[in-house]
């Protein structure tokens, strides 16, 4: 069975929409009609697949997709880049927080940067996105915050994942309230 949902209008901002599920939803959120903006956080590779993924997005509907740059895990960044939505779109109607990095390791081989830097990017980056997003969210605009597996199964070596995850659970039970 198909559902057609009709997005025309709506705009709809992916983190980590350069790859893999992001790039998914993105591709499902515009092909119901939403103007979208992909999201990465300024590596090379990601760029070029958000190019690529723009480009092929726009040979379906020109000027329904927009690139934009930021790190989620700098409230800097984030505050620009919503800016610049505002600017341009003058709002907002979809977040998706998918962007996520691993730094996979047993505890005793987790160094403090594998550590911060998932959950900078993985829970403070969702917070980020929310915080600041909700300021510039249309009447009846959704969030969908990516969660995992992993923050209730606690999988060997992700312990900054899972942490990072569960409070991404946590935090989404409270904005949902």
């Amino acid at each position: 069975m198909s559902v057609s949902i009709d997005l025309s209008g709506k705009v709809a901002l992916i983190t980590g929409s350069s790859q893999g599920i992001g790039a998914s939803v993105a591709r499902r959120l515009h092909e119901a009609g939403a103007t979208v903006i992909l999201n990465h956080p300024g590596i090379e590779s990601t760029r070029v697949d958000a190019e690529t993924l723009a480009a092929e997005l726009s040979l379906e509907r020109p000027q329904s997709v927009s690139i934009l740059e930021a790190d989620v895990a700098d409230p800097i960044s984030v505050q620009r880049l919503i800016a610049q939505i505002q600017q341009t779109f003058g709002g907002l109607d979809f977040l998706v927080n998918n962007a996520g990095i691993l730094r996979d390791r047993s505890i005793s081989k987790m160094t403090l940067d594998d550590w911060r830097a998932v959950i900078d990017v993985n829970l403070s980056g969702v917070f980020h996105c929310c915080k600041y997003g909700l300021e510039i969210m249309r009447d009846g605009g959704s969030i969908v915050n990516m969660g995992s597996l992993s923050a209730t199964a606690g999988f060997h070596g992700q312990a900054n994942y899972a942490s990072a995850k569960a409070g991404v659970h946590g935090l989404t039970r409270v904005l949902s309230r």
